[in-house]
């Protein structure tokens, strides 16, 4: 503890406050044991029980905890024909959970109980279990599916984050406001649920580009709203300039505007991002 991080500033900033020249890695070693499985669960309370359950169970084996809701997991069958979805269509959420460990002997037992546990709790209704390296690849390419989606036609995409106690409602409001401005949108909601993080992507028609700023800013308030953040991964860049002030303060915004005018007087780093 010896004052300012400085580091820290530069998380988030885009390139605006200076340029990376190095970089350190801290390596791990490959873990020996990979169990995956996808469930269907029937509502988002049971999705954030079954969260809490597996971290408990599996503790820093869980290294994946991927949720699909259930107009993703339609798109994806009907739209990525590579992809073979191993449940029916029929369930809210589908969740891709993963655990990763150094214990061949039991790690997989370990995995199978706690699923087990799981389905009598009554957190989850259906599921099935990778039995073989191909097995988990077929899985995992339900949940990849939800990105390729968005390379079928024009899909404005969206990466924002709020707490998990608001993202079942999250998820309903965006689907009822957008169809009462247009009634036949196309949407999927999907995302990395244990970081906070929902990625949507919408296409309502021949307009979807032309349109975005509207669509924005149905998705944009909803998470003003929520206190959530309007990017979660891919930060504010040029798109997202005009709705910087959704998720941060005026204050905060004129703090981060002193620290880039300390930092780059002359403002030749990255210019016109963020602000």
């Amino acid at each position: 503890n010896t004052g300012y991080d400085l580091k820290q500033l530069f998380i988030g900033s885009e390139g605006t406050l200076g340029v990376i020249t190095r970089a350190v890695l801290k390596l791990a070693p490959k873990p020996s044991s990979q169990s995956v499985a996808l469930c269907g669960v029937e509502n988002f309370d049971k999705v954030s029980a079954l969260l809490v359950h597996m971290q408990s169970a599996l503790g820093a084996n869980l290294t994946a905890f991927e949720v699909l809701w259930n107009n993703t997991y339609r798109l994806v069958d009907e739209k990525v024909p590579h992809v073979t979805v191993p449940l029916e269509a029929e369930h809210a959420y589908y969740v891709l959970v993963e655990s990763m460990g150094s214990n061949t002997d039991n790690d997989a037992e370990l995995f199978v109980d706690a699923l087990g546990e799981a389905s009598e709790q009554g957190l989850v209704v259906d599921a099935v279990i990778a039995d073989s390296d191909t097995k988990i690849g077929s899985l995992w390419a339900v949940r990849d599916g939800a990105a390729e989606v968005m390379g079928i036609g024009f899909m404005h995409a969206y990466d924002v984050s709020l707490d998990i106690a608001d993202m079942g409602y999250f998820g309903e409001e965006v689907e009822r406001c957008l169809r009462e401005v247009w009634p036949d949108a196309v949407m999927g909601l999907f995302g990395h649920i244990g970081d906070g993080n929902v990625h949507i992507i919408i296409n309502i028609g021949p307009d979807t580009k032309s349109l975005h700023l509207q669509i924005d800013e149905v998705i944009y308030r909803l998470i003003q709203e929520l206190n959530g953040s309007v990017s979660a991964e891919h930060g504010i860049g040029v798109m997202k300039k005009p709705f910087l002030g959704y998720s941060k303060s005026e204050a905060e915004i004129m703090l981060m505007q002193t620290l880039k005018q300390a930092i780059d007087p002359k403002g030749i780093l990255n210019p016109g991002r963020i602000f």
